[in-house]
């Protein structure tokens, strides 16, 4: 995280927890590569994330709770600070990327609805 917003909340993630338990477990040369839930945590604290999450794709450990805290984050923000900065605007809509699809496309097509044209209301 070399340069970001520090009015965006943010949840830390461990990933591929599962090869981590099966590296500890199985004594692995990898042990070394692996972050310990305490390392993670104290990452997290200290570059201010509102949570640690540890996550497994393949195995479907945590995705939903790694969800849902992104999404108590971003919701715990106030307009302001948060989903009325120009800055997460931009960074939302990828400055513009999707107004300049939308006005290439035919004009007999009816109009996609959402606010960046991706159907999302």
């Amino acid at each position: 995280m070399q340069d970001f917003d520090s009015t965006v909340p943010f949840v830390l993630l461990g990933t591929k927890v599962d090869l981590r338990d099966r590296a500890l477990l199985q004594g692995s040369a990898a042990i070394a590569q692996v972050v310990l839930t305490e390392e993670g945590a104290r990452l997290a604290r200290r570059l201010g994330a509102e949570q640690y999450v540890e996550v497994s794709a393949r195995a479907g450990t945590n995705v939903e709770r790694a969800f849902l805290a992104a999404a108590r984050a971003a919701l715990s923000q106030s307009d302001d600070s948060f989903v009325g900065s120009e800055r997460a605007w931009k960074d939302l809509h990828h400055e513009g990327e999707y107004e300049s699809k939308r006005n290439r496309k035919n004009d007999s097509q009816p109009a996609s609805s959402g606010c960046c044209g991706c159907g999302v209301q």
